[in-house]
């Protein structure tokens, strides 16, 4: 251990070069939470093997997450192999839970993405995929479910290879025994690795007989391996045995590079082929300093590399707020520095400072007490009272910014009404609390009535948050059927000037502000930015741009959330005292309100893209299905014995697809839907759906 910053129990943590943090993706099913729970247990961290199926697993905790069968919410853990510290971070598969994959990609330097072996790689995995490529991690694939009857690692790996943009280099293989899997090919050295569901321990074998298949591997991954390092092409040319650690660290440098991406086989279920998939983090995934540094933004706009120093200022991230153990906590990652109970931070964006009341790493849903967190931990920290998620926690005066997260618009929502008027109180309370954990989630109040809308991604993730109000709370909030969240935007740039200058008692309140607003197509939420004239102190920034936002949440036209738009912003205010700071502010709204008018509204819905894997059989009856309800119909591919239809629509052409779909497949189909975008709603639409 380090004397001065131990970090929990196992290896030296604060030794950069031994950690891992990884996370864990896949699509819904692919078997993602029961290769996390088998994990832990060759581990040694659990004495069991949490299943799915029974409601028995660690990292799917809630008691949403063991009835429904799916991960709802990212889960963190730790655990030592060999001598590596791996931070591991199990995230969810469905779509309506995507921003818990977005958030944990702040906090990661890996990612494994598991793919089923029979569904190859579905439309969550591919858009997962890309974020992590966006993000410059690392990835790795493991192709599981090979024990399964029809799975085919060959079939598969060219499925998989057609579906991402990285070569995939396979690193093991399944070893079959009488028509059975028994086991991994470790293609480096053709030993093969056993394993038992009943047993962590792992039996390997040397020079044991393998497959033809296995043998081109083995070559293909040398020649691999070997490209760009010109002593061990040669050594694999003459065909000398080469040491199996020159060929992973010939592997670790093209992984790195971007080049590559390792394929790990097996099945998850049965424990074949996971105590090679842990070494493979070890071996072949880097360590925080072996990344590219993360950039991050001081108050003055420059932007700094962050040295991953454990001593020097601190710099870390929160990507999570969860509720834990009856604590409120906020899951963090240490870029730079040491993070301590008791420490005092301070809160980049929101401004000013608050402090750690306590400091704790994860397992699933308990929390240990730590001293320490260095740089390279996931920790969750208490107290943190006004963090959102991407806030960036710094120590005095060196205030740096990571970039958040570009957070999609709630698509669908629902009114909200207590049981009783008396519960009004503590169910509004519980809604705020989730609204604040889960930042695609949105809470409004109908001034007049009363009445509460709970806004979210789907009508799974509005389902899910009713529920928890209930177990957290007792309750049982009625709820009306989800309904397509509607959004304003403009159609073109608008400009103007806001100005005040009054006297408010005794106090003279003064600014001026010019405010232009453009489209934006990139970003769905408003992106509020000052131009490099703007003359506001940071406090008045800070002000403007939490007044503007708030202003955005209601729209001239409909009242509705504007989205789609750039608002920048310049100006001056009479000084940096309350009354300079209010008057920045109202005339910031001011000029918003008059920009806006000259841009003019336009009204836009929520579309999807859709991807539906269905038997040939039916695929004719499920396209006229499709088509009846207005979807625009791009590809339909076959996939085996299946057909893939994948195409757009709007939301609300979806809505009660699921069932429809169970009933014309005989219950064998299955779909996925995904966010893209918001389209404008034309007048005559908004007029026959009673919204004009």
């Amino acid at each position: 251990m380090s004397a001065h910053c131990e970090a929990g129990q196992g290896s030296n943590a604060s030794d950069l070069s031994s950690a891992r943090i990884v996370g864990v993706a896949a699509h819904v099913d692919a078997g993602k939470t029961t290769l996390c729970e088998r994990i832990l247990y060759d581990a040694r961290v659990e004495r069991r093997m949490g299943e799915v199926e029974d409601g028995t697993t660690v990292l799917d905790w809630m008691k949403e997450e063991r009835e429904r069968g799916i991960t709802i919410t990212a889960a963190a853990t730790s655990l030592a192999w060999r001598t590596a510290r791996i931070e591991l971070v199990d995230t969810p598969g469905h779509v309506d839970f995507g921003v818990e994959v977005a958030r944990s990609l702040l906090a990661l330097d890996s990612l494994v993405v598991v793919v089923d072996a029979l569904a190859g790689v579905q439309a969550r995995t591919e858009h997962v995929w890309r974020a992590a490529s966006e993000a410059g991690l690392a990835r790795l694939v493991f192709l599981n479910k090979l024990d399964r009857a029809g799975a085919d690692a060959s079939a598969a790996l060219s499925r998989v290879s057609e579906r991402l943009d990285k070569p995939l280099v396979p690193l093991t293989w399944p070893h079959h025994e009488g028509g059975v899997l028994a086991g991994v090919v470790d293609l480096v050295d053709l030993s093969v690795a056993r394993a038992s569901r009943r047993s962590a321990r792992l039996e390997r074998e040397a020079g044991a007989r393998v497959s033809d298949e296995a043998q081109v591997l083995h070559h293909e991954l040398l020649d691999a391996a070997a490209l760009g390092d010109e002593d061990l092409l040669a050594d694999v040319v003459a065909g000398r045995v080469v040491a199996r650690e020159r060929v992973l660290a010939a592997l670790k440098r093209r992984i790195l590079a971007g080049e590559l991406v390792p394929l790990l086989c097996g099945s998850a279920l049965a424990n074949i082929g996971v105590h090679p998939l842990l070494d493979a983090l070890v071996d072949l995934l880097p360590a925080p300093r072996e990344r590219p540094p993360r950039r991050a933004r001081a108050r003055d706009g420059s932007w700094h590399a962050l040295a991953m120093d454990e001593d020097g200022p601190l710099c870390a991230q929160v990507f999570k707020l969860q509720r834990l153990g009856g604590r409120e906590v906020a899951f963090a990652r240490v870029h730079a520095g040491r993070l301590r109970p008791h420490q005092r931070v301070e809160l980049a964006h929101a401004g000013g400072g608050e402090v750690v009341a306590g400091l704790f790493r994860a397992h699933g849903e308990s929390l240990v007490p730590l001293e320490c967190a260095p740089a390279g931990s996931i920790v969750a920290v208490a107290g943190l009272t006004r963090a959102q998620t991407g806030e960036s926690l710094c120590q005095g005066g060196a205030t740096l910014e990571l970039p958040g997260l570009d957070l999609p618009q709630p698509v669908v929502a629902c009114t909200v009404e207590p049981a009783e008027e008396k519960d009004r109180a503590p169910t509004r309370a519980a809604l705020a609390w989730l609204v604040r954990e889960d930042p695609t989630l949105a809470l409004s109040e109908d001034a007049a009535t009363g009445r509460l809308l709970l806004s979210g991604m789907g009508e799974l993730h509005l389902d899910v948050a009713l529920r928890r109000v209930e177990e957290s709370t007792g309750l049982r909030p009625i709820a009306s059927p989800p309904q397509v969240s509607y959004v304003e935007s403009v159609r073109a740039t608008g400009r103007a000037l806001g100005a005040v200058d009054r006297l408010h008692g005794e106090e003279r309140i003064s600014g001026q502000a010019e405010v232009v607003v453009e489209p934006h197509a990139a970003h769905e939420r408003p992106a509020v930015e000052f131009a490099s004239a703007c003359q506001f102190t940071h406090e008045a920034r800070v002000a403007v741009q939490e007044a503007l936002e708030a202003e955005l949440q209601s729209g001239p036209r409909l009242g509705l959330p504007v989205t789609h738009v750039r608002v920048r912003v310049s100006g001056a205010s009479r000084t940096d005292d309350a009354g300079g700071v209010l008057g920045a502010v109202l005339a910031s709204r001011e000029g918003l309100a008059r920009a806006l008018a000259n841009a003019g509204s336009e009204v836009r819905e929520p579309w999807v893209r859709l991807e539906v894997r269905v038997p040939s059989t039916h695929a004719a009856t499920l396209q006229g299905e499709l088509l009846g309800r207005g979807v625009q119909i791009e590809e339909v591919v076959g996939d085996g014995l299946d057909r893939l239809v994948r195409g757009r629509a709007p939301l609300q052409a979806t809505f009660g697809f699921a069932r429809g779909l169970r009933s014309l497949s005989q219950g064998r189909a299955d779909f996925t839907l995904w966010p893209a975008g918001h389209e404008v709603v034309e007048e005559v639409v908004l007029r026959e759906r009673g919204l004009l």
